[in-house]
């Protein structure tokens, strides 16, 4: 454990695509710290730290598909609102199109999340497989969701005055947040040796 406030230890607060969050640089430059600050056994700790990165992206996910679901029903909610030449959007088969893809990405988001948090709480021997692979398809997917939840709204959707914004920088941040889905995707193929 080394406190912020150990010589060496520099945070520099950063700026964030996400609004609502705080995030920080933290770097070490020639610290000591005495062996009692040592948590655990030197070298054996990568068990936990895999343990502990799996809750952290189960909890993400948890917050990504609340967006995620949030954000579409904001979508379908303006294209049953929204008239255009004397109907509703939603009613345009170009429109039915992205709201039936919204859902989908939702729903099956939903359901990876589903496994990853029953995997943690289980503690699985696959808990990590099954944690990359729902953090690897709900982060693909919530971007192209928000894009297209952006594109049904048209020109509202890019202004500061609607919520969409907001919905759309919290899931590029979780997209990102405790390794992308490239990165995820490559967890899997070392967790079976490829």
């Amino acid at each position: 454990m080394v406190g912020a406030d150990t010589p060496g230890v520099t945070v520099t607060p950063l700026q964030a695509l996400d609004l609502t969050r705080r995030f920080a640089d933290v770097r070490f430059e020639s610290v000591s710290v005495p062996a009692s600050a040592v948590v655990g056994t030197p070298g054996a700790a990568q068990a936990s730290v895999d343990a502990q990165l799996d809750v952290a992206v189960a909890l993400t996910l948890a917050e990504s598909i609340g967006a995620m679901r949030r954000l579409a029903e904001i979508t379908v909610d303006y294209a049953k609102a929204r008239i255009a030449f004397g109907r509703p959007i939603g009613s345009f088969q170009a429109l039915k199109h992205i709201l039936a893809d919204i859902s989908f990405w939702a729903e099956v988001s939903t359901a990876g999340a589903s496994a990853a948090a029953e995997a943690v709480a289980d503690a699985r021997p696959t808990a990590s497989e099954i944690v990359s692979i729902a953090k690897a398809y709900a982060g693909d997917a919530a971007t192209q969701l928000a894009q297209q939840c952006l594109q049904v709204h048209g020109g509202i959707g890019f202004t500061w005055e609607h919520d969409l914004h907001f919905y759309l920088r919290r899931l590029a941040t979780d997209r990102v947040l405790y390794g992308d889905p490239e990165w995820h995707r490559e967890r899997i193929c070392r967790i079976h040796g490829l």
